[in-house]
């Protein structure tokens, strides 16, 4: 959230910079008007000089100039500081006789006026035809008096009205961009807020607005300004507030994802190796099997190749799988012959470890032979046997041996 609130106090920057252009261009256009509307009386008073304090013809003159000076409400002449002409005299008739040295309200500024013989403002204050305006008054000097200073004549007044006189100076353009203005003064004398255009007490207060400074002829003017809607968008923030908190979900779901990437591709790895190592130790153990029974078969055949005893082998049923030579010079018979021969007695549950059998019808009739049966632990899942006889006598007793197992009779 401190991302929202740098952006909020970024944008309410970049906002007070802006309003504070935007009150500067519009302050110096009031200053501008005002000047203008003033500058009436640098006519006015030019007349009076040439006419060396006379202007008879003052109607005539002032006509056009009320024309050319927009916001001026009226123009008038008063020598010594009585008000004697006015033009438009119409809806300004109590102003005639109006002695501005006299007033102790008013004659601050005609006095300052007279004394530095600059231009004074005087106002806003109301008027006495009503109405709120402002005075500018520009002293005439003609001639020089016996100490040989300018000779004071009187005023050349030119009266504006409030807020007329700031058409030009595009006030209304700020509430078009969102503004609230306000112009304002603080009286030299009271230290009253007087409001000349703008927002007024009955009007929402500004708050916190941004300041500009005018410079006038009667002191210092301040025109206010502030969005209508507050320096903080709260639409914004809330908008911006969603954002981030979007972005941070989806950058935590994302971390999230990544570390449960990086587990499945460990477990997956860890799962890959358990395998392969599984793997290699099966083919160990087959390629130790193949080997064991490679060697085994290999130990046989070069058992039954040189054996000296009657060694067979049969199978399941019977036949004989491998002998040795021994085996089938006992029986007198070839290995070709034997090899399809069954065996003559039958396997039956019982084992015969040793028997004496006197084959019938050899040379060797009578003599003694032992032979001795090797068969698997359980009788029923055998799929062959393996025999060897050897001469044990070499008289013609027979002699046999059994056992509780299966023999061969």
């Amino acid at each position: 959230m401190s991302v929202v609130y740098f952006t909020a106090r970024q944008d309410e920057n970049i906002a007070r910079s802006q309003a504070l252009a935007d009150a500067s261009d519009r302050g110096n256009a009031v200053r501008v008007a005002i000047d203008r509307a003033l500058s009436s009386t640098y006519a006015l008073g030019a007349m009076v000089r040439q006419g060396r304090g006379q202007l008879d013809e003052f109607d005539t003159f002032a006509r056009p100039l009320i024309i050319y000076y927009p916001g001026v409400m009226s123009l008038q002449l008063a020598p010594a500081g009585v008000v004697q002409q006015i033009y438009p005299l119409k809806g300004n008739e109590k102003a005639i006789g109006h002695n501005l040295l006299a007033d102790p309200a008013r004659n601050k500024e005609a006095f300052m006026a007279r004394d530095t013989g600059q231009m004074t403002l005087a106002g806003p204050f109301p008027l006495l035809q009503g109405g709120i305006g402002a005075v500018g008054r520009l002293p005439i000097f003609i001639g020089r008096d016996k100490n040989g200073k300018p000779h004071f004549w009187g005023f050349a007044i030119a009266l504006v009205r409030f807020p007329d006189v700031l058409q030009s100076a595009g006030l209304d353009w700020l509430p078009q961009r969102g503004y609230q203005y306000r112009l304002w003064r603080r009286h030299p004398d009271t230290g009253q807020v007087q409001i000349m255009a703008g927002a007024d007490s009955r009007s929402t207060a500004l708050n916190d607005p941004v300041h500009y400074h005018i410079n006038m002829p009667n002191g210092i003017w301040t025109l206010d300004v502030q969005p209508q809607d507050g320096w903080s968008n709260q639409h914004r923030i809330v908008i911006n507030s969603t954002l981030v908190l979007l972005i941070s979900f989806l950058l935590g779901w994302l971390a999230w994802q990544m570390l449960e990437l990086r587990r499945h591709r460990a477990e997956l790895a860890l799962l890959v190796a358990l395998r392969t190592d599984a793997l290699a130790q099966e083919t160990s153990d087959r390629q130790a099997a193949e080997h064991a029974a490679l060697a085994e078969t290999m130990r046989q055949a070069a058992l039954l190749q040189t054996a000296s005893d009657g060694i067979h082998i049969l199978d399941e049923n019977a036949r004989l799988t491998e002998f040795s030579d021994s085996f089938a010079s006992m029986l007198g018979q070839s290995q070709q012959d034997q090899r399809h021969q069954t065996g003559s007695r039958s396997i039956v549950k019982q084992f015969a470890v040793h028997f004496s059998w006197f084959p019938a019808g050899t040379a060797d009739a009578g003599r003694a032979m032992n032979a001795a049966m090797m068969m698997p632990a359980s009788y029923s899942n055998h799929s062959g046997t393996a025999s060897m006889v050897c001469d044990k006598t070499s008289g013609g007793v027979t002699t046999a041996a059994t056992t509780n197992a299966p023999t061969m009779t």
